[in-house]
Formats: C-alpha cells, structure tokens, sequence
C-alpha cells in the first residue's frame, strides 16, 4: 500500500475514532445523569396510625376563613379528604355526610372535608350542593402530606388527595383511619358512625 494511501487512512480515521469517543462520552453521561435526574423519592409519606396524634393545621375554607384542627379540640372531628370537588363520587359522599349531619351533631361530632382544590372551586361547589360544613383547601398539599395520604398519579392529576376518613377523638387522637386505594369508592360510613360512638 502506498504511503498516500496509508496516510489518507490514518487521516480518515482520525476524525471518526474522535467521533465514535464523543458519542462514547456523551452515552456515559446520559448514563450518569439521566437516573439523577429522575432521582426524586417516588414514596410517599405513611399514612398516620390509629392512635396517632392527628398533626394540627390551618387551612382555608370554602368562604376563605382560616380553620384550625385545634380550634375544633373538645369535640370529635370526622376529617375526609377527597379527591376533587364536582366528581361524582367525591359529591356522593359530601352530600352522605351533609345528610347525616342532625346525627352527627347528636354525637357532638364535625366534619372537615379537605382536598386540593382551590377555596373558589370548593366554593361554587358547596353551594350547589349546599354543603353546610368546611371545606378546605390544600392548595399547597401540606396536609395531604402530613397525613400521608397523597395520590402522585390519578388518571393524570398529580399529588392530589387520595379518598381517606380519619376520625379523631375529643383529645386529637386519631381513632379510625380509612384510606381508599380506589377512588370511585365510597368509605364505610357504618365504621365511621363506629368510631365516633365509642369516642362520645
């Protein structure tokens, strides 16, 4: 082989061997970087124990008036977190404890509901359905965290609340803890009514 050849060679190799190192390197680092940057905990926070104190918050409710868990202390508290306002399901069950309210009352009982809709939202949606208790708003999803009852994917909705019931006890305690994996349904409205007999 000719010397041209054999230089002509060398030169042509030259820029593709550099070419096959980038792409090497470039390959390495999509290797390194590509699982840091989906790195995030995918976990989320464990949901509170029965017998658990219940964490305290404020949030706001439906008319924009801050609502504290302790400004309720002395009397139990059924505190249902739902999914969104207007869902079918999430209206089933506000309107369940809407209807069951002269009951609850009897059992000196109050119900919070809470999701992360904004207060607007709630509002539009508790006076068409004439919601008589608070509904409040986790705009920013603190407390859904803090009970650990976040759902990170619903049908495209992000961290939003998952369907869960906490009743707790005159004291703060939580004495009933009900999280549904499924949201199309409803909780047990019969533990519920359980739970808070025995906390009278």
């Amino acid at each position: 082989m000719s010397r041209y050849l054999r230089a002509e060679r060398r030169s042509f190799r030259r820029p593709f061997q550099r070419s096959l190192e980038a792409i090497g390197v470039f390959a390495a680092l999509l290797f390194i970087v590509a699982p840091a940057a989906n790195s995030q905990p995918r976990d989320t926070p464990p949901v509170l124990k029965i017998g658990s104190k219940a964490p305290d918050f404020t949030l706001m409710n439906q008319d924009r008036e801050p609502v504290s868990l302790s400004g309720e202390r002395g009397h139990p508290v059924v505190l249902a977190f739902f999914p969104a306002a207007f869902s079918g399901t999430c209206t089933k069950e506000m309107c369940t404890f809407r209807d069951s309210m002269s009951e609850l009352n009897r059992m000196s009982a109050s119900v919070l509901g809470v999701s992360t809709d904004t207060f607007f939202a709630l509002k539009a949606w508790a006076d068409a359905q004439h919601l008589t208790f608070p509904l409040l708003s986790d705009y920013n999803k603190t407390v859904i965290n803090q009970y650990g009852v976040v759902n990170p994917d619903m049908i495209g909705l992000k961290n939003i609340a998952r369907r869960a019931t906490f009743v707790i006890d005159r004291g703060g305690i939580i004495r009933h803890s009900e999280v549904l994996e499924d949201a199309r349904n409803e909780p047990d409205y019969e533990k519920v009514r359980g739970a808070l007999a025995g906390v009278r």
